[in-house]
């Protein structure tokens, strides 16, 4: 009985040792370096092979993929057999002979290396030796899957996020792609397991060495590990993927809308983001995020557009407007409290701003100078003509001279840039995320002078030198000193600049980054959309203009690291 026990006893202690001798894998196994490509050693006991799946190339000849180049038998700690070798004339794999080949498990640097040796089977054949080193691990890339900047109903528009479902998903996508060293393909044959932060993740295979993991929980950091198994031969490969989405929202008026810049021009039917707002990709707000977006594939940017052209604080930002092409019905909201609306429990990375220039009626100015003007072209003007001496451009006030009205405006500003910041206080926007534009100048020639006129339209008027003058010294530099004030109370970043950039590109510049009346009416539609939407672009900035502006914003933005990386 006692013999009978004991015998069961080791029995039992020897199990375990036997199943986990026969469970690793011989120290040959696996992949090696060889002449520039690379060799899977597979097999167990004592006989393997070695079968190439990177091809390896010699001075003439390359060892393709799936050639089993390597003929191994075991012999106590040591390896023999037979090596491939080429008739140089023809490069057709195992043409030259198979030679004698010996391989040895060693060390260097605290990694294994396998010593190989082979003879020419030729007569006086010679002998080399190569130390063979392990490839690396796996090389895994992230991306995130691009947000802005997309057309995906081919529709010739970008498409927005609307809702806050849609800015604020409740999971994240990566993707990630699987490379050997080298940068050769990943082994499509393998089982690929995943973890994430160590848990067993599912991981849906795209293609082409591409997978995806659609069920991040939040932004964030991550540790992406991966183990590739084909038969007894493990690959491994890590990476930290960093989910980073930018959430940035584009507010105010005309200049932040796109005004005079349609999406998709044409005399009859352009086409706008949004017609009711005069909204654009084109704008310099859209072409900062399209920018963010396209600076690194590892971070993606969210985008909302809800600037307005003819929006004032009043009315757009801080209140209901009913847009530059009202149809009817309900108003929009204001722009503050739809952001908050939309960006759910999310922080704002930054708020553009672009807001003020309609608080002081620019576009009803520029209309009454060129509407109540003489039509004397480039003739001096006497005093009592110049239009900022007229009365009448505002209804409620008629007695009052358009200086005086600009006057009263510019009084009133501040006030209003109090209430805005009080607005975006309620909204929890933190005034350092918020980015308010100066305007620029479109009153200049390419020499920096004043146009002479600005604007003329045969049989109506001309907004002349001298009003152009008077708008530059009373209405825009006090307009961006009034921004640089507000910006400094309320803590906001001043994106300053564009007066002094478009200092030579002015409207009647050979180099104009400035709309002219031509040019919005035959590209906003004169033929289907009326008259009054056609020529709004007038005065804008347009393609040039805001590539600059946008330049401008990004130098501020990377100042505080808002930059399109994966932070």
């Amino acid at each position: 009985m006692q013999r009978a026990l004991l015998a069961l006893m080791v029995a039992l202690v020897a199990l375990p040792g036997s199943v986990q001798a026969h469970a690793l894998a011989d120290p040959i196994v696996g992949l090696w370096n060889f002449s520039g490509g690379v060799v899977r050693v597979a097999g167990a006991g004592t006989t393997f092979t070695g079968t190439v799946v990177k091809p390896t190339r010699f001075s003439v000849c390359t060892h393709p993929v799936g050639e089993v180049i390597w003929r191994i038998t075991k012999s106590g700690s040591g390896y023999t057999g037979t090596h491939e070798y080429f008739d140089t004339a023809t490069c057709v794999p195992g043409s030259g002979g198979r030679g004698v080949a010996t391989w040895s498990i060693g060390e260097s640097g605290g990694k294994p290396i396998l010593r190989f040796c082979s003879t020419d089977p030729a007569p006086d054949g010679a002998t080399e030796c190569d130390d063979l080193t392990r490839p690396m691990d796996l090389v895994l890339r992230y991306e995130m899957p691009r947000r802005y900047g997309l057309d995906a109903n081919d529709d010739r528009l970008v498409d927005y996020y609307t809702t806050a479902e849609q800015v604020s998903p409740r999971e994240w996508t990566a993707l990630i792609t699987v490379r050997r060293p080298g940068d050769s393909e990943c082994d499509p044959s393998a089982t690929y397991t995943w973890t994430i932060d160590g848990k067993a993740q599912p991981f849906v295979s795209k293609g082409n060495c591409l997978f995806a993991f659609e069920h991040f929980p939040r932004l964030g950091k991550y540790k992406v590990a991966l183990t590739a198994t084909t038969g007894d031969v493990e690959e491994k490969g890590a990476v930290t993927v960093v989910v980073k989405d930018y959430l940035i929202f584009g507010l105010g008026d005309s200049n932040g809308s796109g005004e005079g810049n349609p999406d998709v021009p044409g005399l009859a039917s352009p086409l706008w983001e949004d017609f009711r707002c005069h909204r654009s990709a084109k704008s310099f707000q859209a072409r900062t995020a399209l920018a963010l977006e396209e600076a690194s594939p590892q971070a993606s940017v969210t985008f909302v557009h809800l600037a307005c052209s003819g929006a004032s604080i009043t009315q757009g930002m801080t209140g209901p407007y009913r847009g530059l092409n009202d149809p009817g019905g309900a108003p929009i909201a204001s722009q503050v409290a739809a952001m908050g609306a939309l960006r759910g429990k999310r922080d704002i990375d930054a708020v553009l701003v672009s807001i003020g220039v309609n608080d002081l009626g620019f576009g009803a100015m520029v209309a009454f100078c060129i509407e109540h003007g003489e039509d004397v072209g480039l003739s001096i003007l006497r005093d009592k003509d110049v239009c900022f001496v007229k009365k009448g451009v505002d209804e409620r006030s008629p007695a009052k001279t358009l200086a005086r009205v600009v006057e009263e405006r510019l009084a009133s500003l501040p006030g209003r840039y109090d209430d805005l910041a009080a607005a975006l206080k309620r909204q929890r926007i933190p005034p350092r995320s918020v980015y308010i534009t100066q305007y620029f100048d479109s009153t200049r020639d390419s020499s920096g002078a004043f146009c002479n006129p600005l604007i003329h339209v045969v049989g109506t008027g001309s907004f002349t030198k001298v009003e152009a003058e008077w708008a530059f010294e009373h209405f825009l530099v006090p307009l961006n000193a009034a921004i640089a004030a507000a910006a400094k109370k309320h803590g906001w970043q001043l994106i300053s600049g564009a007066q002094r950039l478009f200092r030579t590109h002015g409207y009647c510049s050979d180099d104009s980054w400035i709309v002219q009346l031509t040019t919005s009416l035959w590209k906003q539609g004169l033929l289907g959309k009326g008259l009054g939407a056609a020529k709004s672009g007038t005065l804008h900035a347009n393609a040039a203009g805001h590539q600059n502006q946008a330049t401008l914003v990004r130098l501020a933005l990377q100042q505080d690291r808002i930059d399109g990386l994966p932070r």
